[in-house]
């Protein structure tokens, strides 16, 4: 288990964990029927680098889990 491994990285530099907590990364407000979203390179959802050590050939996996709410 790699803890914290997988964050979100905003516009601002902010690095935030992505936990069983809820979080809002991302927020439409077009009211388009379909949306494609992106983010740079740097920014959105990455792996973190961890202070466990990585194993070469080991297989790592992370579940994501998104909520979309209409209000």
């Amino acid at each position: 288990t790699l803890p914290n491994a997988v964050v979100f990285r905003d516009a601002s530099e902010s690095v935030y964990p992505l936990s069983d907590q809820p979080r809002e990364v991302w927020l439409d407000e077009s009211g388009a029927a379909s949306v494609i979203v992106t983010w740079p390179a740097d920014k959105g959802i990455l792996m973190q680098r961890c202070t466990k050590p990585m194993r070469i050939n080991e297989h790592y996996t992370a579940v994501i889990r998104w909520q979309l709410e209409a209000e």
